[in-house]
């Protein structure tokens, strides 16, 4: 293997660190003199041993870090989709079990005055177990619901 040195032009950012002290770094490196590339690594504490690494140029760098960020942000848009429709469901269902517990439709059921079925989804959330049913979660909290209204 052949001799080569390298110089540490900035640490960016400390990644991750192991139990034996090793570090995953983001630094700019001098890889034999030449220009500095983003280099990804693992490092021992003192910096004396590396492990094998991700060298990449500027438009390299630039091209992963906008990937990982339309990754992160369909990530996080997906989330919030799933938990809107979650949250739909919940009061779907919701509705469904009061219906259920006063003995009606469903499409003729009007919600009592007062009755807040955003707060009974989220003692649902709250409560839910699964290893009880979750009709039968939901007719206990509506009907502790009803008595505190009463």
């Amino acid at each position: 293997m052949s001799d080569f040195n390298y110089e540490i032009k900035e640490k960016i950012a400390v990644l991750s660190k192991n139990s034996k002290g090793w570090q995953r770094e983001l630094n700019l490196i001098s890889w034999n003199g030449n220009t500095p590339k983003y280099d990804i690594r693992d490092w021992a504490p003192d910096h004396e041993k590396m492990g094998k690494g991700l060298t990449l140029t500027k438009e390299e760098a630039r091209a992963l870090a906008a990937a990982l960020c339309d990754t992160v942000e369909d990530a996080e848009r997906d989330e919030k989709v799933y938990r809107r429709r979650n949250r739909m469901y919940r009061l779907e269902d919701a509705m469904r079990q009061v219906a259920d517990y006063l003995d009606v439709a469903e499409d003729e059921l009007c919600v009592p005055d007062g009755m807040d079925l955003e707060a009974l989804v989220e003692r649902f959330e709250e409560a839910q177990d699964c290893n009880v049913p979750e009709n039968d979660t939901w007719q206990n909290l509506i009907s502790e619901y009803m008595k505190e209204e009463k």
